[in-house]
């Protein structure tokens, strides 16, 4: 694809490879998910490809219109062993031109990592662990997976699979996350989340009973509002 334009051709086929700690879950690349880096209004010079399956968080380098120098992956940045990385989200760091937080959640320990970026010489960054974050509800009792991240620049919220619940954070000023709530996700098996436009609302897909869930976020506290049913939902974007 070509980043501000419709779907193209494609510009080249990356296969990314390796193995994780876990094998059952990780012993294979298993992308789940790809991000233009930096984000807009930044011109992008990375396309960051996450790997469940190597703990990797590959970059593929482009051009300012997206296609790339070379259709080849290496890694940019890496996960604690077997935390099996599923999304991330970006913000821009306050007050550092240029720089970024990156946070991304491991589906297999439910643990959210945020990263530095920090820009370096031709286009390339920098990324330095700096902080880690449990989502998941105290005292729990079985083994959830995380599945979705995503932030209005004021909250960041995190859904758990087979605990079903939704996880926010309020943003501090210098990036770092402080804990607002956790509450049901409305429904079984949040598979993924989206943000409405004015980040006032997020809907969850609630895969395995068939509906979507509304939540009312612009308070930081999910608050149910509504929800719909839709055959085993996986995916929500809003256009």
């Amino acid at each position: 694809f070509k980043f501000g334009m419709n779907v193209t051709s494609p510009q080249g086929i990356v296969t990314l490879k390796g193995t994780g700690p876990n094998a059952e879950r990780q012993e294979a690349a298993h992308g789940h998910q790809v991000w233009a880096f930096p984000p807009a209004p930044a011109k992008p010079s990375y396309v960051l490809a996450v790997d469940l399956g190597t703990d990797i968080i590959w970059g593929i380098r482009c051009n300012d219109d997206g296609s790339w120098v070379k259709a080849e992956a290496t890694p940019a940045f890496k996960v604690p062993g077997g935390a099996g990385p599923r999304h991330l989200t970006v913000l821009p760091a306050a007050g550092q031109a240029g720089h970024y937080h990156v946070y991304v959640i491991g589906e297999l320990n439910c643990i959210l990592y945020q990263f530095l970026a920090t820009p370096t010489e031709g286009g390339a960054y920098d990324f330095q662990l700096t902080a880690e974050y449990d989502t998941r509800p105290e005292k729990c009792e079985t083994e959830p997976f995380s599945s979705a991240i995503i932030t209005n620049g004021k909250h960041l919220f995190v859904a758990n699979r087979f605990v079903d619940t939704l996880t926010s954070y309020a943003v501090q000023p210098d990036g770092s996350l402080e804990k607002v709530a956790i509450v049901p996700c409305g429904g079984q098996v949040p598979r993924d989340a989206s943000l409405s436009p004015d980040g006032k609302f997020l809907v969850v897909c609630n895969q395995q009973d068939n509906h979507l869930s509304v939540f009312d976020v612009s308070t930081g506290t999910p608050q149910l509002k509504s929800d719909f049913t839709t055959p085993s939902p996986t995916c929500v974007y809003f256009l």
